[in-house]
């Protein structure tokens, strides 16, 4: 069966609940937490092996415990973890992730440089990785800081020559990192390698273009993305721009409209929109 190839993170999420109100007595029990398997790439790839497309993760983890808790947690999702890697001279990130009692998701990535998910290396995948693969997912947190920077960005375009349906989620997280060297340029190159783009309008398309409506978010791009025959223009993409509780509008080749939010109340609001990405390309 054709293959999506998930490309990225995989860490740890330790998820802790905190509580409407904190008691005062000094023997009320702890929050709730619980260990999972977490990442923004890693989150899509168990969204879309569980809605049933055949899912291939390829990244790297470190040879510890967590990277087998996360390699277990795949493979019960029925990912297919044959090109993930186990490095021993780097660990396995954790993201400590406190959910408010709005559902709100609060992150602390723990320690935040020096994972394993950042050390992977083009020589080190295996080429029968594009074997049966139709579709490249990855997203902004593999183009954080080399050697996985350059790696991510190599892997777009070798999917683009073979033919892969390329897509890739901004995933900035400025509210963490800021605008770190080089990631501004980076993120506009691998925007302009996709046929297909995720982004916050918020969070992701205003600080990126200075512009404020999703619309003009999109058409400052095509100033701002690289010129050269292996690059697309804003025109020729399908840019997803969620726009949290409201409807994500989608400009597809130059037309654009909206697509409706299902009505819900919000439990937990860790990993939507990894989840968001997920449906859009099981569907």
């Amino acid at each position: 069966m054709k293959k999506l190839i998930a490309f990225g993170d995989a860490n740890v999420d330790l998820v802790v609940e905190i509580p409407h109100s904190t008691p005062a007595r000094s023997n009320a029990p702890p929050p709730d937490a619980a260990l999972m398997g977490g990442g923004t790439v890693a989150n899509t790839a168990a969204g879309t092996a569980r809605l049933g497309v055949p899912t291939r993760f390829v990244g790297k983890v470190g040879l510890d415990g967590y990277g087998r808790f996360l390699r277990e947690g795949f493979e019960a999702d029925g990912i297919d973890t044959s090109f993930m890697i186990e490095d021993p001279a780097h660990f396995t990130i954790m993201v400590l992730a406190f959910i408010d009692a709005a559902g709100e998701k609060h992150n602390v990535a723990f320690p935040r440089e020096g994972g394993a998910h950042h050390q992977i290396r083009v020589e080190e995948i295996d080429p029968a990785v594009w074997q049966d693969a139709i579709w490249f997912y990855t997203s902004g947190m593999s183009i954080g800081e080399d050697p996985c920077r350059s790696t991510t960005l190599e892997m777009m375009r070798r999917a683009g020559e073979k033919g892969l349906t390329v897509s890739f989620d901004l995933n900035l997280r400025l509210e963490y990192f800021g605008w770190r060297p080089h990631v501004r340029e980076s993120v506009l190159e691998a925007m302009a390698l996709s046929h297909v783009v995720f982004a916050s309008v918020e969070d992701e398309l205003q600080p990126l273009t200075g512009r404020i409506s999703a619309a003009g978010c999109v058409d400052a791009l095509e100033h701002l993305y690289p010129s050269g025959p292996s690059y697309a223009r804003p025109n020729q993409q399908i840019i997803i721009a969620r726009q949290g509780g409201r409807p994500a509008q989608v400009f597809n080749r130059g037309s654009c409209f909206e697509s409706p939010c299902f009505q819900v109340n919000v439990v937990d609001a860790l990993g939507a929109g990894d989840a968001f990405n997920a449906g859009y390309i099981a569907a």
